[in-house]
């Protein structure tokens, strides 16, 4: 992608998105310039007589590699001006395509026949089966950056059990490529059945096509294997594209090396900006499965961003505000295998995700880190497809997010209900001391109604920053304690565990569990453990041991911890925001205690003084905030958050 149209880049792109990270601005700059990219030489393509027919009767070539022979051996393939091959339905392409050299190249199929081609075609789509005998459409050795667009084709019966792409290969070759309404169904391979992109510079636009129903080892829907470090190529699917029921497996192997049943990414930058509606349409990530890791994702040492947003520049947009990138009924299995990551699987990788739909997926967990970095959010404008809901993980089997080794995890904005295990298991069980704690940070969330006959909600092993802030966590079932910190006894380092300004809630269950010969190491505690601001349903937990530090000081704004219900609207049907009469109103300035930096589930911002509330007190520096992720504001005195 280093390669792409490096005078885009120069041109001034302002996002709709706050971005944290400059690379990952750049990269998202790069989709937007990609996009654009097809746009221009769409519309330069349109009104040229530079094309030729295929098909059946009347045609120039009754075979597609014919046309492509024949043009490479032109003058006009000499001299590299672009042409159109224009490919009727009237017969089936039974070929194994390849494209190779300096060309800019385009095939357009859904023409009913040769006769009427110089009129747009419909949205039918050409069919072109490789017969089980090879890759159907396969680019090689294109050294120079060149456009190919291929656009209403449909890619079958693909097969390269010992190589990579059945329905489409990139070898090796510095390409940009558009596909416009291209279905690949039903192809296999041992790497990428759908599509694979191998080494070179492919930077890949998917615009309402379908990755759908193909089986390899690794990477059922897409397999991408860059050549060097940097993510040089990417893989970006936007416009109502999905990748549908892929599958990796291999069930001839000894061993489970099942990786990606949607997409394999090594190396290479992965954006997804689509998604399926609730009306169920074939877009998003739904249906992958993988018999290991990886059901819907597997990336390794590269670049992730899940948009469900509309992200706009001065070049265009990508995405949309309605239908947020979605992920359903993906599952990894076990065979014999580790079933992790049923939605993602990430290694040394950096994940970025916002307006997204987590539901019905199935595996050990559904989103596996090791030494990566995650963050979602939502996107800082506001704007969602569902205010409430603009990260919504619900009703999934499995550990929602599990963490081993050195990872970076800032989560804020989710709402987190129904499902059926622990939500967070994060290990780094170093046998040292590390340079930095691996981070993990949560706010302005929603964790409730989850758990079944598991031991912990949040469990927590080895040297690690954990902060919650401003989070609602009621209802949730588990047969010891909500909370538990472990790690190494033998490590000198300080572990720190904080709760600031939250709700938790759940009768029954102790707050906060631990084993307290892990608390010191014979030269002093090493666990730090602050709960300040918040309404708990017990605090026996957490002020009884005398190893645990419970920041118990009274701050100015009230009173600091306490079991009084927290009085939502309407506790017995699931919403949790708070009614009028809640004792979490206005209760605290959070400031004092840790950093706030999101605003509330509904996007408003903190600190808003209720005129129904009595201040509990007053000063320079004192605010209103309320307690969990929820700040209740009143509308004419009437209504608060749209409900009362």
């Amino acid at each position: 992608m280093k390669n792409l149209l490096i005078l885009l880049l120069l041109t001034n792109i302002t996002l709709a998105s706050t971005l944290e990270n400059p690379e990952t601005d750049k990269m998202l700059n790069e989709s937007l310039a990609l996009s654009y990219h097809f746009k221009e030489f769409t519309n330069q393509q349109k009104g040229s007589t530079n094309w030729r027919s295929v098909g059946a009767g009347g045609c120039q070539y009754s075979t597609i590699q014919a046309a492509i022979d024949d043009y490479t051996q032109s003058s006009l393939g000499m001299l590299n001006i672009p042409v159109e091959f224009r490919i009727a339905t009237n017969k089936t392409y039974f070929e194994n395509l390849v494209i190779g050299g300096e060309y800019d190249i385009s095939l357009k199929g859904g023409y009913s026949d040769c006769s009427n081609m110089a009129n747009p075609p419909p949205n039918n789509q050409s069919l072109i089966d490789g017969g089980n005998n090879g890759t159907v459409l396969e680019i090689q050795g294109v050294s120079t950056r060149r456009i190919m667009t291929f656009t209403n084709l449909r890619l079958i019966n693909g097969s390269n059990a010992a190589g990579a792409g059945g329905g489409l290969l990139s070898d090796n070759s510095n390409v940009s490529l558009l596909l416009e309404n291209v279905d690949i169904r039903n192809n296999t391979a041992r790497n990428g059945a759908g599509i694979a992109l191998v080494g070179g510079d492919t930077d890949l636009l998917l615009n309402e096509s379908l990755i759908f129903g193909n089986i390899a080892d690794y990477g059922g829907g897409i397999y991408c294997s860059s050549s060097s470090a940097g993510a040089d190529s990417s893989i970006n699917v936007a416009n109502h594209s999905g990748i549908i029921a892929n599958l990796a497996d291999n069930p001839l192997s000894a061993v489970p090396n099942g990786r990606g049943g949607g997409v394999y990414i090594d190396g290479c930058y992965f954006a997804i900006f689509t998604g399926s509606d609730q009306n169920g349409s074939l877009a998003g990530m739904d249906l992958n499965s993988s018999v290991n890791i990886g059901g819907a994702i597997y990336a390794e040492n590269a670049i992730i961003r899940i948009l469900g947003h509309q992200s706009c520049g001065s070049l265009g947009c990508l995405g949309d505000n309605t239908n947020p990138v979605s992920f359903r009924s993906n599952e990894s299995v076990s065979r014999f295998g580790t079933a992790l990551g049923a939605v993602l699987y990430a290694k040394n990788s950096e994940v970025k995700i916002n307006s997204v739909w987590i539901e019905g997926n199935v595996g050990a967990s559904l989103i596996y880190l090791e030494q990566s970095e995650l963050v979602i959010e939502r996107d800082p404008s506001g704007v969602c497809w569902k205010n409430s809901d603009c990260n919504l993980i619900e009703n999934n089997i499995g550990v929602v997010f599990k963490g081993l080794s050195n990872n970076d995890i800032d989560i804020s904005n989710v709402n987190i209900v129904g499902n059926n295990n622990t939500v967070f298991d994060i290990s780094f069980p170093a046998a040292s001391t590390p340079a930095t704690l691996p981070k993990f940070r949560v706010e302005s969330s929603m964790i409730n109604g989850n758990g079944a006959n598991n031991n912990y909600l949040f469990d927590f092993f080895g040297p690690i920053d954990v902060k919650f802030v401003h989070n609602t966590i009621a209802d949730n079932q588990v047969t010891q304690s909500i909370f538990r910190t472990d790690f190494n006894p033998n490590i000198t380092g300080p572990t720190s565990f904080e709760i600031h300004s939250s709700i938790i809630s759940n009768p029954g269950h102790n707050v906060y569990s631990y084993d307290i010969l892990d608390f010191s190491n014979g030269s002093g505690i090493n666990m730090h453990v602050t709960v300040s601001a918040s309404l708990l349903n017990e605090t026996n937990s957490i002020t009884a041991p005398a190893t645990l530090t419970n920041d118990a000081v009274v701050y100015q704004g009230g009173p600091l911890l306490d079991t009084l219900a927290p009085l939502f609207i309407d506790r017995a049907n699931g919403f949790y925001h708070l009614s009028s009469a809640s004792p979490a109103i206005d209760y605290i300035n959070t400031t004092f205690r840790t950093l706030v930096v999101h605003s509330d589930i509904d996007h408003q911002g903190r600190g808003y003084d209720d005129p129904n509330v009595p201040d509990l007190a007053s000063g320079g520096n004192f605010s209103y905030y309320d307690l969990g992720a929820d700040e209740r504001i009143v509308v004419d005195l009437i209504f608060a958050n749209g409900f009362e």
